[in-house]
């Protein structure tokens, strides 16, 4: 790692986000091509909803308490949730610019800002380990092997609680409750979900049997991901 990254996981207070989105964005598309091509209706749509709790205001997210893995090789600071958005004002781009649809022409640039409200942001609303609950929930998600967040944080000796440029977070499970009882994870841990590396494999196979089944990953995405499964050395 060069010198001037600094730090296990370089600028960054976490490690990056590894769910992949390659499954997810080859099944739409093969929905869609079908759509077009042959008249066969997409599936619904997974985006967060404000009627059914997915999507709230930043502070209304419930993302859980995790503290410092001291039980992994490299020790982390505890994860920071702060509850904030990158703000949305309202800008006057010009009287041919038609803000509603982003059409016509910017005669304004850089857009004044209008007053001094806000646009609300919205954000997904987490479940108990702090993953996503909209949206689609590949296996990553619903095999979980820690928590999966679209954000990161900066290094506390560069620019804590900022943003750590587009990265999001990996944080893992303890392995076994033992560890994660020693530090007060309340995640539980990857024993505590799976039993043993069967177990896990058949969590993976689960999630892909689901998502297959609602047009959401291709068969053959599926029985790649499995297989990733049972190579893996999860609970090995």
């Amino acid at each position: 790692m060069p010198p001037s990254l600094g730090g296990p996981f370089g600028e960054c207070y976490q490690q990056t986000n590894p769910n992949p989105q390659r499954e997810t964005m080859r099944a739409p598309w093969k929905a869609f091509t079908d759509w077009v091509k042959d008249d066969v209706q997409p599936p619904p749509s997974a985006v967060p909803r404000l009627r059914d709790g997915t999507l709230v205001p930043p502070p209304q997210v419930n993302f859980p308490s995790i503290p410092a893995n001291n039980y992994e090789q490299i020790s982390r600071p505890a994860v920071t949730f702060l509850a904030l958005a990158n703000p949305l004002r309202v800008r006057n781009r010009g009287p041919l610019f038609n803000g509603e649809d982003q059409s016509g022409i910017i005669t304004i640039e850089p857009p004044q800002v209008v007053g001094t409200g806000q646009y609300m942001i919205l954000v997904p609303q987490v479940d108990a380990d702090g993953d996503d609950l909209g949206g689609v929930r590949s296996p990553t998600l619903q095999a979980p092997l820690g928590t999966y967040t679209g954000w990161n944080l900066g290094r506390a000796d560069r620019w804590p609680n900022h943003l750590c440029s587009l990265s999001g977070s990996f944080i893992p499970f303890a392995e076994t409750r033992a560890e994660r009882m020693l530090v007060g994870d309340p995640r539980p841990s990857l024993e505590e979900r799976y039993g043993a590396h069967a177990g896990y494999v058949a969590a993976v196979r689960a999630a892909t049997n689901r998502l297959v089944g609602q047009r959401l990953l291709l068969p053959a995405d599926a029985a790649r991901l499995i297989s990733e499964a049972e190579a893996s050395d999860v609970l090995r």
